[in-house]
Parts: structure tokens; sequence; C-alpha cells
């Protein structure tokens, strides 16, 4: 056995989160790749669904069909811990927090909301109030050897190049969970207010990640934590399928968006920078970051002004630099190759630097087709969508505008130098590193993931997608020929009223 696969050999992993995009991929890595005894996933019932049957429904998944045909026994070692984030101690009841306590040795804090526009109070109590749980029941832990927390790279995205290091948060996190005690929810999730608390922060994700990050920097150092703090997150690279994605969040919904012709303008500076890091890479590291902790920990070969905790920045830039001009047209490429069913237009559209300018482009190529398509749905008896759904994309554009108009660079010498420190066999099996990562195959892949993991789509309608788009391009071309006519008219009925034109 490898050094890694020593550590979590017959090892009890707690992990939170596991249901989501990280966890998922996580917990897969582990049953596939190592032989941990037993994993302790916290679930919550949701909209009457068991933890257990949630459970079961989450091996249904296609990502899990690798680990089925290689290792289908592993399985058997997730036990659903009933449990929520939103609720003190997780919401565990005595006699599982009794079990963790006992039994526990690895705890891999994956879950947190990422919506960037959810309300302060929850941010606080799901980002904030659950790590706060989560390090007094480490405390008590009598077998505890490692405790890896999953930030993100841009906690503190107030400042143009962040180190790994920790940083002066935006509020004193008991300061910051005091609010919630003291405050009325609907005063905190007043809009001017929420404002006036996160400061320079762009939203309360970014803000109450930066607070739980501190939490555990004054709070655990008499522990075995690391951080990790991955970029945004995307679709798998390598394993256990190319392309597995499964929500619509950051790039994902930009894509669907797009290729479906609904988006035809957005605030994005082309020239700058986005990062991103592979779902698989992120899981990967987050496994290793485990190994190295309890590593660390007992090594205790520390200088005296180096902190205990590590922090292990996860960022493409340094590796494989992309910008949103080049991912836009990677992905339009791939989107007219591997068409999306739905389509409503052709898809395109352009880029703007001013937001008042795409505010005018938005009226006129959204929000003015959206209310002609509502008022046909009301004329035939149907129920009316569009005008919600552009208020929706608007939305979620805006929340996305602060990273689509600035640029970060990272230090990463802690990430390096943890693949520095790992055997040969290690690095390949848990690799994290992005050196070989080819952007145009990524994005192929990523897009027809999306298009089979997250849309559900059928190969087979492939060809008809393609016909349709043909079709979608000649009305849009006659469309555009047909407003250049009307403008060239209109200029020549104006300054040159004695020429005419058909």
């Amino acid at each position: 056995m490898t050094e890694v696969e020593r550590f979590y050999e017959d090892k009890v992993v707690f992990v939170t989160g596991g249901t989501g995009f990280i966890g998922k991929v996580l917990l897969e890595k582990l049953l596939r790749c190592t032989d941990v005894r037993r994993v302790y996933l916290l679930i919550r019932e949701k909209k009457g669904i068991s933890p257990n049957e949630r459970l079961k429904k989450l091996f249904e998944s296609k990502l899990f069909d690798t680990l089925k045909v290689v290792k289908n026994s592993a399985m058997e070692k997730v036990t659903a811990m009933p449990g929520d984030i939103d609720q003190p101690l997780l919401g565990l009841c005595d006699e599982d927090q009794d079990r963790i306590l006992q039994e526990v040795e690895v705890v891999l804090h994956c879950a947190a909301t990422v919506r960037f526009d959810e309300d302060l109070s929850r941010a606080l109590t799901m980002n904030v109030g659950a790590v706060s749980s989560i390090i007094s029941i480490c405390k008590r832990m009598q077998r505890l050897r490692s405790f890896v927390h999953v930030s993100t790279a841009y906690c503190h995205c107030q400042r143009k190049h962040i180190e790994e290091v920790s940083y002066p948060p935006p509020t004193p996190p008991r300061q910051a969970l005091s609010l919630l005690e003291n405050l009325d929810k609907k005063i905190l999730d007043e809009k001017n207010f929420t404002n006036m608390i996160i400061g320079d922060r762009p939203n309360t994700y970014t803000y109450t990640k930066a607070i739980a990050e501190d939490l555990i920097m004054t709070e655990c150092s008499d522990l075995p934590v690391s951080i990790v703090r991955p970029s945004i997150v995307v679709s798998s690279w390598k394993e256990p399928v190319p392309g597995w994605v499964d929500n619509l969040n950051g790039p994902t919904g930009l894509f669907l968006i797009a290729g479906i012709g609904v988006m035809r303008t957005a605030v994005v500076h082309e020239d700058l920078q986005v990062d991103a890091v592979p779902v698989d890479t992120c899981a990967n590291l987050i496994i290793a970051a485990g190994w190295k902790t309890d590593r660390d920990y007992r090594s205790n070969n520390l200088n005296s002004n180096e902190s205990p905790i590590k922090i292990y920045n996860q960022t493409s830039g340094n590796y494989a630099p992309l910008t949103w001009g080049e991912i836009y047209k990677i992905a339009e490429k791939h989107l007219f190759a591997n068409p999306l069913e739905g389509m409503v237009w052709y898809p395109g559209g352009t880029f703007k630097r001013n937001s008042t300018v795409n505010r005018l482009y938005e009226l006129v190529l959204h929000e003015l087709p959206a209310h002609v398509t509502d008022l046909v749905c009301k004329a035939v008896g149907k129920k009316p969508f569009a005008v919600r759904l552009c208020n929706k994309m608007h939305r979620g554009m805006r929340s996305l505008e602060y990273f689509t108009t600035h640029e970060w660079t990272w230090e990463s010498g802690n990430t390096k130098n943890l693949a520095k420190t790992m055997e040969t066999k290690d690095r390949e099996t848990f690799y994290f590193q992005l050196d070989g990562l080819e952007w145009d195959l990524f994005i192929e892949e990523y897009i027809k993931g999306t298009r089979a993991y997250v849309l559900k789509q059928n190969p087979s309608t492939m060809a008809a997608c393609r016909r349709k788009l043909s079709v979608l391009w000649v009305l849009d071309s006659l469309l555009k020929l047909g407003m250049l006519y009307v403008i060239v008219k209109v200029l020549l009925a104006i300054f040159v009223p004695h020429v005419s034109i058909f």
C-alpha cells in the first residue's frame, strides 16, 4: 500500500455535504480507491424522503457505475446519518453523536450553501454555524486524526493576490454568530442591512466563508486540521467518467442558457482570466490533505512562525490559463457540435464591458421577446412563463458579474509541496495538479456531460437537434437581414429622402 492508502485503511470517516457536487465525487473516490472501514454520511430528510432513501437514490447516479463494477461491496460501508447543518450540533441525535465521538477518525467537511444570493441569515447558519458545530464535535472526538474544511479560493476576493495564509475576517466569527441570536431574520435579510454588514464582499457566500475560515484558524490550533480552497469547481476531468456534472452552477448554467439561445448579452470582460478546477481534482486534494494533515500534526516539525493549520489553494491559472473570451469561443464551438434539446433560438450573442449598455441590450434581446412570448401564451390559453424565467436569468447573471469583471492571482506553494511529498502512485491515483489539462477537450466533455447528466438528454436526439439548429440559423439570418433592411430604409428616408428602396 501507498502512504495515502495506508492512512485511510480501516478508518472511520465522517463526511458532510456528501449529497452535494464535490461530496458525491469525494465519496465515490474514497470508496473506490481506499479501504476505509466505514463512512458516516450526514444526510437530511428532504421533501419527505428519508436519509436512507436519499442514500439509496444517491447510489443510483451514473457517477457510481464504475464503483459498482470494480468494487460493488464498498457501498455497504456507507451509513446515512440523519442530520442537518442548519441545526445546532448538525441536528445529530445523542446516539449518533456518541458514535461519532467514539469511532470517527477523519472528518471531511464539504457542506455549505454555495448560492451567491443566499439570505444572510441562512448563509451564516449553514456556512459559519455548521463549522462551529463541527469544531465543537471534533474537540470531543476520542480518535480524531484529521479534519479537512472545504472553503473557497474567493473567500478573500477583495484582495487581488491571495496567498495560502489566513486573513482578517470581515466580522469576527462569534460576533457574526451573535447576529443570528440577537436579530430578527427579516432584519438580517433586508437588502440594505445585508449590504451594510458584508461591506466590500460581493455576496453573502464569500462573506460567510471568510468568517468560517477564521473560526477554524482561531479555535482549532490544537486540532489536526487543514483548509482546502478550490476556485470555481466544474465538471470531472478524468474520473470516474469525464464530463460528469450534476448542477447548473457557474459555467454550467451559462452553457445551458447560451446553448438554448436565450442569453444574448452579458457583462463579461473577455480579456480577464477565469479560474476553474475539475471536481475530481478537488476531491483528490481533499483526500490527500486529510493524509498530510495527520502526518504534519504527528511529526510536529513546524517553524516557530509557521501556522499549524495548512491552507491549500487550488486554482488553474498557473497551470492552464484561460480567459472568459476563450472559454466562450470553445464552448460555442462544442455547443454547435453537440446542440441541446429545447433550443428557442439560434445560439449567439456578445459580451459587454459596460452595465448600462448591457442593460439596453437586455431590454431588446431578452425582455421584449419574453413579454411577446407571454402575450402569445395568454392568447392561446397557456400559462405565461418567459418573463419569470428572464428575470431569474438576469438575477443569476447579476450574481456572477463581480467574477466576470475581476481577476485574481493565487499562491499555491503548499499545494505544490503536498504533491511533492506524495509517492508516485499516490500522485497518479489522487491527482489534483492540473498539468496536462487541455481546455478544448475538457470543455467538449463538459458540454456533453451537461447534456447527458444534468439535462438527461438522450444522445439519439442529437441528429434532430442539429437539424433544428440549421433551421434556427436560417430564421436568425432572415431576421437579421430584415432588421438590416429596416435600418437602411429608415436611414435613407431620413438622410436621402429622394432615393427609393424596396
